[in-house]
């Protein structure tokens, strides 16, 4: 519930006043991503699951680089665009100030860089494989209720990626806090009205501190996308996917006639191609490492 316009009800002026900063800006490219997702899975659930599969037998303590290797040799085997291969790790985030930005591992139990891969489809395919080597398949969101099944991994994955609305490039704000600050126990002398408030004010803090470290250390893809925007009826996502796995513009023109403008629809698909492959991270902008 909020107030019409205004501050949701519970949040503080300093929660309302950084969100108004930084918004909900990542809403539409985490959308944009799990389409693209989906448009792989549904037209080329091999190659999906294979290259999940070879990320998840490097472990959780595989090095970026050799994730990077996995991801070219993919890439090599599989893409037949006409556009180099395009994949980084960027870990020098820091603050306004200068400093790094840390985030504590709880497996090794030290505070380590946050470390950014691209393009964020490589991201999302390393996140998932560290899932399955830990033995942590994901249940989809819709099952979580239900009585578990058993699925081989390659069911696994389709089924995770097909139902869960993966949010790819997860760094903050999908877990709120296992322990509140200052206590989740409600001390003898505290009123209940002055615990829920506590409760309140430390959600506050906590959610505030995400969202300005969520929006510092996602990278900046802020592109103008041609051919109407990111709607998903404009099919930007399927005509990057198709094009990557070697259609032509004639055959993509066939395959999404109804999502194409009269007038010069190959043009259509070449922008749309063009710009959302920029803004997936599939192919550098202007200023990014090759």
């Amino acid at each position: 519930m909020s107030e019409k316009g205004g501050k949701p009800y519970g949040w503080s002026e300093h929660l309302w006043e950084t969100y108004k900063t930084y918004g909900d800006w990542d809403w539409s490219y985490v959308k944009s991503c799990n389409r693209f997702l989906k448009a792989m899975l549904h037209l080329y659930p091999a190659p999906l699951s294979e290259l999940i599969l070879e990320l998840k037998e490097q472990g959780t303590e595989a090095h970026p680089e050799d994730e990077l290797d996995i991801y070219q040799a993919w890439y090599a085997k599989h893409i037949k665009w006409p556009t180099e291969c395009f994949c980084e790790i960027e870990d020098s985030f820091v603050d306004p100030f200068g400093d790094p930005l840390m985030d504590f591992n709880e497996d090794t139990g030290e505070w380590v860089a946050p470390t950014q891969v691209r393009p964020w489809f490589l991201a999302a395919s390393i996140q998932l494989g560290r899932h399955l080597a830990k033995g942590e398949v994901p249940e989809p969101r819709q099952g979580l209720l239900g009585q578990p099944k058993n699925y081989d991994t390659s069911e696994k994955i389709v089924k995770y990626l097909t139902e869960s609305g993966w949010a790819v490039d997860q760094l903050w704000l999908e877990k709120a806090p296992d322990t509140w600050i200052p206590s989740d126990t409600r001390q003898p002398d505290e009123s209940l009205k002055d615990f829920i408030n506590n409760l309140f004010r430390s959600l506050n803090i906590f959610m505030g501190l995400q969202i300005i470290k969520k929006a510092l250390t996602r990278p900046h893809h802020r592109v103008e996308l041609k051919g109407g925007g990111l709607h998903p009826e404009n099919k930007h996502e399927e005509m990057l996917v198709r094009k990557m796995f070697g259609a032509t513009i004639p055959e993509i023109m066939a395959a999404t006639q109804d999502a194409l403008p009269r007038g010069d629809p190959r043009k259509a698909v070449y922008e749309r191609v063009e710009s959302i492959a920029i803004y997936l991270g599939v192919k550098p902008a202007a200023g990014d490492k090759t």
